[in-house]
């Protein structure tokens, strides 16, 4: 096993999700799909208030097997969400996800 260590720095541009026409986005981090790592937890940021273009400079560290990392479909899944405060759920604002085989120090 070795450390996978994913930071994320900020966000451009996001969608007005609130009536103020700003949002209060925050990210989660999955590693899918969850057989191929059912030790990884999600994890998110903290919520940053009102705005289109929220610097998080947080990171987040997984214990993972390389070999899992390898396979065509691992992948890590980030997930942008507009927090309410008064809502059951929070708001689903975009996704990316960036293949574990192209991330550097896991090749052959």
């Amino acid at each position: 096993a070795q450390w996978l260590h994913i930071e994320i720095i900020k966000a451009n541009d996001l969608l007005p999700m609130d009536s103020n026409g700003l949002s209060d986005p925050f990210v989660e981090v999955h590693l899918c799909p969850s057989n191929l790592f059912p030790k990884c937890e999600s994890m998110k940021t903290k919520v940053q208030k009102n705005t289109l273009n929220p610097t998080y400079n947080e990171s987040f560290d997984y214990n993972i097997s390389a070999d899992n990392c390898r396979e065509d479909f691992a992948v890590i899944a980030f997930y942008v969400f507009d927090y309410d405060f008064f809502a059951w759920r929070n708001d689903f604002a975009g996704e990316a996800y960036l293949p574990l085989r192209d991330v550097l120090g896991l090749s052959d």
